[in-house]
């Protein structure tokens, strides 16, 4: 990313990666992906997402709510999944009638706003 030299964007579509870099990231994104896996699969890949997120590293899962009936899970299952986490904690979510999307950081169950952690207030 210009002007960001410490910024190293690893992007990764199409399947889980359990391997890679052991540099930890600041944060990671997942998308319309997580109800493709089993419960036991999504466990398994969010542990790895914790292992590889610095601490108060940020996690936004974004994924569509209705049930599709190909797919192992819908998006109400995967977010329950990634919200029952250990070293995850929620710190936002918006959800309507077809998206849930939530933010997670890695840290203490209760983090701080973003406000109080910039010592704005």
């Amino acid at each position: 990313m210009r002007g960001l030299p410490d910024v190293m964007p690893n992007f990764v579509c199409g399947r889980w990666v359990t391997t890679g870099p052991t540099r930890l990231s600041t944060s990671s994104f997942i998308s319309e992906v997580g109800y493709y896996l089993t419960f036991e699969k999504l466990i398994e890949a969010m542990l790895h997402v914790v292992e590889h997120l610095e601490p108060g590293g940020t996690l936004l899962c974004a994924h569509w709510r209705h049930v599709v009936p190909e797919y192992p899970q819908n998006g109400d299952a995967v977010h329950s999944a990634v919200r029952q986490t250990p070293g995850l904690a929620q710190f936002a979510s918006y959800q309507d009638e077809d998206v849930l999307i939530d933010v997670f950081v890695k840290g203490p169950p209760s983090p701080p706003s973003v406000a109080r952690s910039e010592g704005l207030i």
